[in-house]
């Protein structure tokens, strides 16, 4: 984006307010120097003498590459998740954001593209080898965002070409996802002209997911719905299909952005643990437990997890299966690291006698830190990381009353 002098103030990067003043004056002594030489010498201003312009140029260029590292470093420093992305990701401290920006697990982003009314930008991405998480804001000409709007199709692929997102499980790059409006669930929300739209991708095999540095995002056909006389108490489902509403509008347009971004690292942790833990009073074994910032698996002993869905039988699937699934990470002093998951469920292995339950972390997770895992479940189980030799009583009590603590919070 080319800028515009007059519309600096708007377009500086977050900065100390005497980093803005001290450019904008800069520039207005220019205008001030640039015309009173014109007045006095009673010429145009554009046929001004090149040698004299140039040098004014040059001195104006000097004055503000006086204060650009200032402003470079102040505004790395006052940079901060988009409020959206923090709210998604469990509000991480100041502090945490920073080291995450630091590491380039976060990235602010600034890619745009508009046409048929439609303006896209993508505002920040958050991303380590297995997960990629994408957040756009979408602005419209008029009030068309609301509860149940979205694009009717949307790709991600490499800017080769090359798929993310699809239903080829024989891809090269195989990647879950869930996307859609942030906060519009709301039915009774009123239509905005903006809001923020979110991709979560999650490889099946973080082992082979892409680590490019660009992506290409296509977002296609638009939709929203309107509302008559009935308001949305009169919606009806027309006769095509349950989701088709009376009233659903598409805008067929395409947008297509090219999103860059660092190389993630390897942050990975693997614990092998080799110890059976009880769920729903079945031992079971876990073999290894694998934490990355945005991802976790456990691995378990496939006939064991077998032996345990054979062998409960008061309890529903589902929930045996909740049972099995990580969703808290606690530090050592049972400090809560993590305090939900975001989806996820049994994943492809190679090995026929593992059977491995990998989940989305609902932040962003110091991997350096954890030193417990909690699984759900109408019986809570915590699994210590360290070896069983390395524990002491008062590690667990802790890990106990985190629990205790949990648990009455959400009863």
């Amino acid at each position: 984006m080319s800028m515009k002098r007059g519309m600096w103030e708007q377009e500086l990067p977050q900065a100390p307010e005497d980093v803005h003043e001290r450019i904008l004056k800069t520039l207005a002594d220019l205008d001030k120097q640039t015309t009173v030489a014109s007045v006095e010498k009673g010429g145009n201003l554009m046929k001004k003498n090149n040698g004299e312009r140039k040098n004014m140029v040059k001195w104006a260029v000097a004055a503000v590459a006086g204060v650009a590292v200032c402003m470079t470093t102040a505004a790395a420093g006052y940079f901060r998740w988009n409020e959206q992305a923090a709210k998604t990701f469990g509000n991480p401290s100041e502090e945490w954001q920073e080291e995450t920006i630091k590491s380039k697990i976060a990235e602010p982003q600034d890619v745009s593209v508009s046409a048929d009314g439609i303006t896209i930008t993508a505002v920040q991405s958050i991303r380590d080898t297995g997960r990629i998480y994408l957040l756009f804001r979408v602005t419209a000409d008029d009030d068309k965002i609301d509860w149940e709007e979205g694009f009717r199709s949307f790709e991600v692929t490499t800017v080769d070409g090359e798929a993310l997102n699809g239903d080829d499980m024989d891809a090269a790059y195989n990647y879950g996802y869930n996307a859609g409006f942030d906060n519009s669930s709301d039915f009774d929300a009123p239509e905005r002209k903006d809001g923020y739209y979110f991709i979560d991708l999650m490889s099946a095999d973080p082992e082979r997911a892409w680590n490019g540095d660009k992506m290409a995002v296509t977002f296609r056909g638009f939709q929203y719905y309107t509302f008559g006389p009935g308001g949305k108490e009169g919606m009806e489902p027309a006769d095509s299909g349950v989701h088709n509403w009376k009233g659903l509008r598409e805008i067929d347009g395409t947008w297509r952005l090219e999103i860059p971004m660092e190389r993630a690292e390897n942050r990975r942790q693997t614990f092998d643990i080799h110890r059976d833990v009880e769920i729903y009073g079945v031992p079971v074994e876990i073999k290894e437990v694998r934490i990355s910032p945005l991802w976790l698996e456990v691995v378990y002993d496939r006939k064991d997890v077998e032996h345990l869905y054979k062998t409960v039988t008061c309890v529903q699937e589902e929930d045996i299966g909740d049972g099995l699934f990580p969703e808290i990470l606690l530090d050592r002093e049972g400090g809560v690291l993590m305090e939900y998951t975001n989806r996820g469920g049994p994943a492809e292995t190679d090995n026929p006698d593992e059977m491995v339950y990998r989940m989305a972390t609902g932040s962003v997770v110091d991997v350096d830190k954890v030193s417990a895992v909690i699984l759900g479940g109408q019986q809570p189980t915590i699994v210590p990381l360290a070896e069983e030799s390395e524990l002491t009583e008062e590690e667990m009590q802790r890990y106990q009353d985190t629990l205790d603590r949990l648990l009455e919070k959400y009863r």
